[in-house]
């Protein structure tokens, strides 16, 4: 289920990187909050930049683990492999109106999550409502 995203209405990308989270006890509201205020605007510069074409923050609803490795993923949509090399957070901090410290920003991350893993997928084929076939 997402819980934020930029577009609904950008076509299907050619990549997608997964980062699978997982919140510290006690910490899943402070998360959230990370996400959907200060990584939500930074996504949407990068996306301004060109370097995504959408991303989105989504929570596990089933199989229901007690000791899930995960409870939420981060999709980072693209359409070009360069975005991994150069994913244009510096630049994407620096045309944001009220900067945001990134080193600040890091240490409140750190404390709120563990990002367990991450996987970079290749869009193989797909079907929506404009590719019918």
């Amino acid at each position: 289920m997402p819980l934020a995203g930029i577009s609904t209405t950008t076509p299907v990308s050619k990549y997608v990187e997964i980062d699978y989270m997982k919140p510290y006890p006690g910490k899943t509201a402070d998360y959230i909050k990370m996400e959907t205020e200060v990584y939500f605007p930074i996504h949407q510069e990068r996306i301004k930049l060109r370097a995504l074409t959408n991303w989105g923050l989504y929570e596990k609803l089933l199989p229901y683990q007690f000791d899930s490795e995960n409870d939420f993923i981060t999709a980072n949509f693209f359409d070009d492999l360069r975005s991994i090399i150069d994913p244009k957070y510096e630049a994407a901090f620096n045309s944001m109106p009220n900067n945001i410290d990134y080193i600040r920003l890091s240490g409140q991350v750190d404390q709120t999550r563990k990002m367990v893993r991450a996987d970079l997928w290749k869009l193989v084929d797909h079907i929506d409502a404009d590719n019918t076939r």
